[in-house]
C-alpha cells in the first residue's frame, strides 16, 4: 500500500516499519513510502458476535428517531453499516452488551461529523454537553441543546442497565479523554497546527476513542481502576 509524500520533511518523520520508494533517475517522483501488511500474520480468526443483526437494526433505529442527521445522510450513514464495527470489536458481549457496542460507534461518528465543522469553543461546549450527560442519564436534557447531548444522554441510559459500577465509571474516565482529545484536535485545526509523529499518536491515542472502545469489553467486569492504568 503507497500513499503520497506532500512533504520533504516526511523523510525525518517515517516510522519504524515503512519503507520509502525511491526513484534515483527520477528524484522528483519520490513521492511514495510503503507500509507493511500488518494483518499478513494475524493469528486469530475473524469472529462476529451473534447478536449483531438485531443490534445493529435496534442501533439504527435509534439513530434515526433521535433524528441527528438529515434522512439523505442518516440513510448513507446507514449504509456503512457502522453497528458491524461494534459487532466485530466485541465477539463475546452478550446482546445488551453488543447493543451497546454498536450504539457507541454510532455516538462516535456523530461526535466526529458535528466537531469535524465546529470551532474550537463550540466543541468545547459539545464535549461539556457530553460529559454533562453521561454523569446525568436520567436527566432531561435542556430545551433547544444541541442534539448530541441527548443522544450521549439515551446511550449511557441504556448502557447502565447493564454495565458494572466499576465500569461505568472507568468508561467516564476514558470518555472524558476522548472529547477533550477533540477539543484539541479542534483548536489544532483551527490554527493549522500541524503536529510531528510523536504528538501526533499521543494526540490521537485519544481522539480515536480507542480508551472507551477497549472499556467496552469490561462492561460486565468488576476490575480495579488500576486495570485500567496499567500501560
Amino acid at each position: 500500500m503507497s500513499y503520497i509524500i506532500t512533504t520533504p520533511q516526511i523523510h525525518s518523520q517515517i516510522p519504524s516499519g515503512c519503507h520509502l520508494t525511491e526513484d534515483v533517475a527520477n528524484p522528483d517522483l519520490n513521492r511514495y513510502f510503503r507500509i507493511p501488511d500488518l494483518l499478513r500474520n494475524w493469528p486469530w480468526p475473524r469472529r462476529i458476535n451473534p447478536h449483531y443483526s438485531v443490534c445493529e437494526m435496534e442501533s439504527t433505529a435509534w439513530c434515526e428517531a433521535i433524528g441527528t442527521f438529515s434522512l439523505k445522510v442518516q440513510d448513507a450513514f446507514n449504509r456503512c453499516l457502522i453497528g458491524l464495527l461494534g459487532a466485530l470489536a466485541y465477539p463475546l458481549l452478550d446482546k445488551a452488551g453488543c447493543r451497546v457496542g454498536c450504539d457507541l460507534m454510532n455516538l462516535f461518528l456523530l461526535i466526529d461529523e458535528y466537531s469535524d465543522i465546529t470551532d474550537p469553543s463550540g466543541v468545547r461546549q459539545q464535549a461539556d454537553i457530553i460529559m454533562d450527560a453521561l454523569h446525568h442519564p436520567h436527566t432531561a436534557r435542556p430545551a433547544g441543546e444541541w442534539v448530541g447531548g441527548e443522544a450521549a444522554r439515551q446511550f449511557w441510559e441504556n448502557a447502565i442497565k447493564t454495565a458494572t459500577p466499576a465500569f461505568q465509571q472507568q468508561f467516564k474516565d476514558a470518555f472524558k479523554l476522548y472529547t477533550d482529545g477533540v477539543v484539541q484536535e479542534a483548536e489544532d485545526r483551527a490554527r493549522n497546527y500541524i503536529r510531528d509523529i510523536e504528538s501526533y499518536l499521543d494526540l490521537r491515542r485519544n481522539t480515536s476513542g480507542v480508551l472507551p472502545t477497549f472499556t467496552i469489553c469490561a462492561i460486565h467486569m468488576d476490575l480495579p481502576d488500576t486495570f485500567s492504568s496499567i500501560p
